[in-house]
């Protein structure tokens, strides 16, 4: 998923301000009307609508991002076929 600008957010709460609903406001701005409830919720919560900085999200290191790979690139042992 991904993130949409603070400009998209602040215009769900000005378009809900001049009155359009939620379904109008996501086909307008071409997202879903569960993003654009989120949005209102957060903002009738008093909580800022600002997207969230993954700056100090922690990441995996590159032997662990190696591993993954590695077991994503093995392929499935099927279950032995009946004979």
């Amino acid at each position: 998923m991904r993130t949409l600008p603070a400009e998209f957010r602040h215009r769900v709460v000005a378009l809900t301000d001049d009155g359009f609903t939620t379904g109008e406001i996501a086909e307008a701005l071409g997202t879903s009307a569960a993003w654009v409830r989120s949005i209102k919720a957060l903002h009738n919560a008093g909580r800022s609508i600002e997207p969230k900085s993954w700056a100090n999200t922690r990441r995996p290191s590159p032997s662990a991002r190696a591993t993954a790979s590695a077991r994503r690139s093995r392929p499935s042992r099927a279950p032995p076929s009946p004979t």
